[in-house]
């Protein structure tokens, strides 16, 4: 009678492991990138409160000067074309500092870096103008 693991055994519990390691990954990275898109959804939905909040209290937008021609930016615009009524409108950058909410990180750039948050002015619908991508799908906007 032989002592010791064969070579048959140590190549079966690799081969489970690996299996495990494999599933537990995938399963992992798809949470992160399902949660990711929450607090994309999150951010845009605390945004647009606040920006509805300040247009309440100063009957005013909380805007930079700049205006937004959604039609150079080609999935935006075929994102707000199909999703909404805001094609017509003016879109204006977000002015955050204007907001006083210094939790939020994203939106604090400037349009050449698509980091910004832009207002319908009509609807004072949010749009995140870098947009996230999810489950294949581009989002500017709240995902309803």
């Amino acid at each position: 009678m032989k002592n010791g693991v064969s070579l048959l055994v140590v190549i079966l519990a690799i081969s489970i492991m690996l299996v495990l390691i494999s599933t537990a990954s995938i399963i992992g990275t798809r949470a992160i990138i399902t949660a990711n898109f929450d607090e994309f959804n999150l951010t845009l939905k605390r945004v647009s409160d606040e920006v509805n909040q300040y247009y309440i209290e100063n009957n005013e937008l909380p805007i930079r000067v700049e205006n937004i021609n959604i039609e150079s930016y080609s999935e935006l615009y075929s994102y707000i074309s199909k999703k909404t009524n805001d094609t017509g409108a003016n879109f204006y950058v977000v002015d955050l500092d204007k907001l006083n909410d210094n939790t939020i990180q994203k939106g604090r750039g400037q349009t050449s870096s698509l980091d910004v948050f832009i207002v319908a002015e009509n609807s004072h619908n949010i749009y995140y103008l870098a947009g996230f991508t999810y489950n294949k799908e581009k989002y500017f906007g709240l995902s309803k």
